[in-house]
């Protein structure tokens, strides 16, 4: 590689770095289909000398990070969410609007998720990036479709369980967390919920419904 093409490669390198906002987390893989080396060798020498220059951090293997800084702590740790959509990407898959603290979001549960935990429409895996433990669990591509909210609800149901999600309690305590439109959705969605939710998110909206018309 000659010093001219290292130094073409650095230049559209940082061209496209700056329209990046920081925190971003991008693949090396993003940065070769937009053509910006005639190398991987050439983009892979460009990217060791932004990481040396502190430019850019490394989070992982063919993972980058555009650092936030902060004035004085200096460079601060990548968002779990920014790495689980790269690493979602990075294995093929689309990372889901939901987590497995739904039932605490909801006010279902106490429980605290040890570790980052995100679900994606590609396999499940388990990555140390920017020193911490980022963890995919793999779920249906139809989910997809659904709504973050639905997907929500019936992620909070499924981590209580069947038994509970019954209680009078839990569907009432549902029925006053969500509001009109958010039920109507919900029904309208039901269907992407196993076969033991569809009752519960049924009482879940016709309570709200006596309630209306009482």
């Amino acid at each position: 590689m000659s010093a001219s093409s290292g130094h073409g490669t650095m230049s559209a390198l940082r061209q496209q770095l700056d329209r990046y906002a920081s925190g971003t987390v991008f693949r090396t893989k993003d940065l070769l289909q937009l053509g910006l080396a005639a190398s991987r060798t050439a983009l892979d020498i460009a990217l060791k000398r932004l990481v040396d220059q502190k430019i850019i951090t490394r989070v992982g293997r063919g993972l980058f990070c555009i650092p936030e800084r902060h004035p004085l702590l200096g460079i601060l740790p990548s968002k779990p969410e920014h790495l689980a959509q790269a690493l979602a990407l990075q294995n093929g898959g689309q990372l889901l609007g939901v987590r497995p603290d739904a039932a605490n979001r909801l006010g279902l549960s106490t429980q605290v998720i040890a570790r980052p935990v995100f679900y994606t429409t590609g396999r499940s895996v388990r990555r140390m990036l920017d020193n911490r433990t980022i963890e995919l669990r793999h779920r249906s591509l139809r989910f997809m479709e659904a709504d973050p909210l639905v997907l929500e609800v019936i992620e909070a149901l499924r981590i209580v369980g069947r038994k509970t999600a019954e209680d009078d309690t839990v569907v009432a305590h549902l029925s006053r967390r969500l509001s009109s439109s958010q039920k109507t959705l919900l029904l309208q969605q039901a269907h992407f919920g196993t076969g033991w939710m569809q009752p519960i998110i049924r009482r879940i909206v016709s309570s709200t419904l006596n309630h209306s018309q009482g």
